[in-house]
């Protein structure tokens, strides 16, 4: 077997792959990051494992490579991101091996790389396949901030007929309307309001960013690099899911965000529901505690019923904890290489004061956006 570049001639070959995977629960992406903007700093390549035969080469596995611009310690070098890796092991025992040959040869040609993963890791194959070849996991933990009850409580109980039949009642007598008053209270309650941070919706991130960003990455230990080439690309203007918003004291940048809106009765996981991703919040630490309390009171304005976001970032944490943000339970984990944990931890970084959200990741993909 090889792993070798996608390229034009592999294209029937990687198509009768997916056909034969089609159905057995791999995830795949035809146009992997295709809603990325052409960025310099951005390279992605599919990379396909052939294995020679007497009717010439059979695609057997397939895998993902994003490479950006990240920052440890303060200083930027490239790192893999790797996505959808797939094999014909989930359907014949026959190619078992084929995993493990994907992420040894990905070690060879990208020493440092890591994966976020959905779903709990202890059932997860690939999870399971990356711990057993030395790799590091970690939870992200997940957050979710109650915006309105009645809808929430509804969903919550979709599934029993009685409390479902009662939810419904309940919320036609506009009994809930109490709980979203006693909502609102706490947040204006918080002990930082927020008051002098000034929350602007923008079409694109501007120099600004970049002048944050040199702040910004001597206050974290590991992040992506969050300036405006790689913002504007992965979070681009053409999908209207994504708000980008700028947060100022003054005239000077203190940090920003991006929420993904997804359209409630599009192809989104969250059925009917008005919830929103908040995919990014950074703030330099000066400022934390009155952004996350400036963003939060943005985000109980829009009409929404719950925003969801995940950081392991413990000084975010606690500015979200303190803004009405709960603690779920997470189904989001990081896994890093070898090399690449033993890179972050001869940097002395650990992973809560390190930046990594759905941006990181395939961003919109299972969250509610049509691509």
């Amino acid at each position: 077997m090889e792993l070798v570049e996608f390229s034009e001639q592999h294209a029937q070959g990687y198509r009768r792959f997916l056909e034969q995977i089609a159905g057995n629960g791999a995830v795949t992406s035809d146009l992997p990051f295709s809603y990325y903007l052409p960025s310099p700093d951005i390279s992605v390549k599919r990379h396909l494992v052939l294995e020679e035969g007497s009717d010439g080469a059979t695609v057997v596995g397939a895998v993902d490579i994003k490479l950006q611009n990240y920052s440890v310690a303060g200083e930027t070098t490239r790192i893999a991101v790797v996505k959808y890796p797939v094999s014909l092991g989930i359907v014949d025992p026959k190619y078992a091996t084929v995993g493990v040959f994907i992420f040894t040869k990905l070690a060879q040609a990208y020493p440092l790389n890591f994966l976020l993963g959905m779903g709990r890791p202890e059932v997860s194959r690939i999870a399971q396949l990356v711990a057993a070849m030395g790799w590091t996991l970690n939870p992200i933990p997940y957050f979710l901030l109650p915006v309105r009850l009645g809808p929430l409580v509804q969903e919550a109980v979709s599934g029993r007929a009685l409390l479902a039949s009662l939810a419904r009642i309940v919320g036609a007598l506009r009994l809930f309307d109490a709980g979203d008053a006693l909502l609102r209270l706490a947040f204006s309650r918080r002990r930082r309001s927020g008051d002098g941070i000034r929350v602007e919706s923008v079409a694109e991130f501007d120099e600004s960013l970049d002048g944050f960003w040199r702040d910004y990455s001597q206050e974290v230990g590991f992040s992506l690099v969050r300036d405006r080439n790689q913002m504007n690309s992965i979070f681009p203007s053409h999908i209207p899911e994504f708000e980008k918003l700028a947060l100022f004291r003054g005239d000077r940048l203190v940090g920003f965000a991006v929420l993904l809106v997804p359209d409630p009765e599009g192809p989104g996981r969250f059925s009917a529901m008005k919830i929103a991703t908040l995919v990014e919040a950074n703030f330099l630490d000066r400022y934390l505690e009155d952004g996350v309390a400036a963003l939060t009171r943005y985000l109980v304005q829009r009409d929404l019923n719950a925003v969801i976001a995940n950081t392991p970032h413990r000084k975010t944490i606690l500015s979200l904890r303190n803004c009405g943000f709960i603690e779920r339970l997470t189904s989001f984990y990081l896994a890093t290489s070898r090399e690449l944990q033993g890179f972050l931890d001869g940097h002395d970084v650990q992973l809560d004061d390190a930046i990594v959200t759905r941006g990181d990741g395939d961003g919109p993909i299972g969250l509610g956006v049509d691509l």
